[in-house]
């Protein structure tokens, strides 16, 4: 029996491999970045972009995405919080 993946499931993967893993550090760096400029009142952040960007770390650490072991959210969780 063979078994199949959803299409979008199998995008969000290829995504993650081939476009986030490789580019996650530097995206994590922009996004905490602008975090810190908001923090420390140099400017205001776009909340709806970084809502959107967040939600991205969230689905690409869920799910089948997580069994690879390479959890975004981890990854901003810790750079959040150093």
């Amino acid at each position: 029996m063979h078994s199949t993946t959803k299409l979008s499931d199998q995008g969000f993967k290829i995504f993650k491999e081939v476009v986030f893993q490789p580019m996650c550090d530097n995206i994590t760096s922009a996004i905490t970045n602008e975090v810190l400029k908001q923090r420390n009142g140099e400017e205001m952040i776009d909340i709806e972009l970084l809502k959107g960007s967040v939600a991205i770390y969230l689905t690409l650490s869920s799910g089948k995405l997580a069994q690879d072991g390479f959890l975004p959210r981890v990854h901003l969780d810790k750079a959040l919080l150093a």
